[in-house]
């Protein structure tokens, strides 16, 4: 779902895949830190974005997860690792 992982060095980009089974439902994509505080949230639908990007360049190494809402049901990634 999230990748790259570990997000190393200069990369600067989180990119989430999107399951095409939610098709034109509106999804919010949320980033979290590993205390659960929201850092980005963006919403979407998976027909009109298949992947979302998140800007992690100002973000400390540590780790991170993200959250995928469909309103109904969500998922939660596995922990994303920034390592700077």
């Amino acid at each position: 779902m999230a990748f790259p992982n570990p997000v190393a060095g200069r990369m600067q980009q989180l990119s989430v895949r999107l399951p095409e089974l939610l098709g034109d439902k509106p999804v919010t994509v949320s980033l979290h830190d590993v205390s659960g505080v929201q850092l980005q949230v963006l919403t979407t639908t998976a027909s009109a974005t298949p992947t979302v990007r998140f800007n992690v360049e100002g973000y400390a190494a540590g780790s991170y997860f993200v959250r995928v809402d469909d309103g109904h049901r969500y998922k939660v990634s596995d922990i994303v690792v920034l390592v700077r």
